[in-house]
């Protein structure tokens, strides 16, 4: 038999931060972890994750964090959105 894991949400906050493990340990070394995310730029849907609700949560990506270089080196750098005379 496989195990079975299950997030539900009684509510979901205005604004949503994500924040991936992006470092692991793997036989005693730290390594960076490379592995591609891919995620909507509008409409991430999260109201099957409510539970009880009928509530439609829908959230758009306004900015992103990310690491560029090694694990002891890099740089961590910003890209957000803006939106100026309503144009994004």
């Amino acid at each position: 038999d496989l195990a079975k894991k299950q997030l539900k949400f009684i509510t979901l906050p205005p604004v949503l931060v994500i924040h991936f493990k992006r470092f692991a340990h793997v036989n005693g070394l730290r390594m960076k972890v490379e592995t591609h995310v891919d995620y909507p730029i509008e409409g991430l849907d999260l109201s099957n994750l409510i539970s009880q609700s009928t509530e439609e949560k829908k959230y758009d990506l306004v900015a992103v964090c990310y690491h560029t270089g090694y694990m002891f080196h890099g740089h961590y750098t910003a890209t957000t959105r803006c939106d100026i005379d309503g144009r994004i």
